[in-house]
């Protein structure tokens, strides 16, 4: 259960803001204050709508018995080479009966969801966020290009760090000409629990981090950032087939 952590720091922000997962954040907050990894963490986050059928969808694919194996958490998050051990037709099969988007999705979206497949789709969180559109948490409302932005795992570059704020550098992602696109880099402010005994190491100005909700997530190396880069930009890609 390495991965449990890192999945917890993916987590915290949007069920802090109520929008995803059981009412546990003050628990999430503690496990990853104490970087502790138990059962109690595990039964949090199985309790995510879409999160652990993601999970174990891409560990089975990939033989890999633990859902919360840190490489299974790293390919659904950022981004690494699980998912591409996936075919379109797996994927198809997990979309329709695994999620049972037919329940969720009229007709003219499940096919222009499932005509994206053969195009190189991966179970990628980017994927979900910017091809599925509506919001698959609590609130079961279309996404606009902020929330899309917001819920999409995010990287930037460490500009100043104040004591509970981060200052980052990096690209949002904006409507350009009717497409969606990265756009210009600007600076924002984003939370972080990085003084916390979970922490990978210190963070200093230049690292880059991931963040999520306006969160910061963790330090990620130049693979990472290229893998998250990559992943992100196949689903912006596709999701613009739409648009």
């Amino acid at each position: 259960m390495e991965g449990l952590i890192t999945c917890a720091r993916y987590a915290y922000s949007p069920n802090q803001l109520g929008y995803c997962g059981p009412d546990k954040n003050n628990n999430l907050q503690e496990y990853i204050s104490s970087n502790v990894q138990d059962a109690g963490l595990k039964e949090i986050l199985v309790d995510f709508q879409t999160l652990k059928p993601y999970l174990t969808f891409i560990s089975q694919a990939n033989r890999i018995p633990d859902a919360f194996n840190q490489r299974v958490v790293e390919a659904y998050w950022i981004g690494n080479s699980l998912l591409q051990n996936i075919s379109a037709n797996d994927f198809y099969r997990y979309l329709n009966d695994g999620l049972s988007l037919p329940k969720k999705l009229n007709r003219k979206s499940l096919n222009y969801l499932y005509d994206k497949l053969p195009l190189g789709a991966k179970p990628h969180h980017s994927f979900h966020v910017l091809n599925i559109f509506r919001r698959t948490g609590h609130l079961s409302i279309e996404h606009t290009v902020e929330t899309m932005d917001n819920c999409c795992i995010n990287w930037g570059r460490v500009m100043k760090i104040k004591p509970s704020r981060l200052l980052v550098q990096y690209r949002p992602l904006v409507l350009e000409q009717g497409k969606l696109a990265k756009g210009d880099f600007c600076q924002k402010e984003i939370s972080h629990l990085m003084n916390c005994q979970s922490a990978p190491s210190k963070l200093e100005e230049g690292n880059l981090v991931t963040f999520h909700w306006n969160a910061v997530c963790e330090k990620i190396d130049p693979i990472q950032t290229r893998n998250l880069d990559f992943y992100t930009k196949q689903a912006i890609d596709l999701a613009n087939l739409t648009l």
